[in-house]
């Protein structure tokens, strides 16, 4: 494969990174909107968060999807 072949591929996973980014800001913005604090957020609460598609305005990514999951992969990363 020719390197700048690679380039679709780096595009779509920076572009996926970046969506995995923001829907994490997100989620720690719309907790501290529902707490007032931003000091005793429990992963728990980050979780429901996460999960819940209509909290999120701007974007929301499945579990599958999310940067964790992928990078956790070692083989087959193009399926997964």
């Amino acid at each position: 494969m020719d390197a700048a072949d690679y380039k679709n591929y780096i595009f779509g996973l920076l572009f996926l990174k970046r969506i995995n980014d923001r829907v994490e800001e997100e989620t720690w913005e719309i907790a501290e909107e529902l707490t007032g604090d931003e000091e005793e957020l429990d992963e728990y609460l980050l979780e429901q968060i996460r999960g819940d598609r209509d909290l999120h305005e701007e974007f929301w990514v499945p579990e599958r999807s999310r940067w964790g999951h992928i990078a956790a992969q070692s083989s087959d990363i193009g399926a997964t």
